[in-house]
């Protein structure tokens, strides 16, 4: 019996880091800049954190 519940108890143990991930939450999804002059540089800062239990990596940032 207490190899059983060792064997189930391990199973368990080596299952749980397949859940864990990042998860990234922002404080804005958008921003609308209005009416922005040519000789202006607009720029805004996304804030965001990790909500999830590993580390998240940022691979590529694009502008749309």
């Amino acid at each position: 019996m207490r190899l059983i519940a060792f064997t189930l108890l391990l199973l368990l143990l080596i299952t749980m880091p397949a859940y864990a991930q990042p998860v990234i939450e922002f404080v804005e999804m958008k921003h609308a800049f209005g009416a922005v002059s040519q000789e202006t540089k607009p720029e805004h800062f996304f804030e965001f954190v990790n909500r999830g239990d590993q580390e998240l990596i940022i691979q590529k940032v694009s502008a749309s």
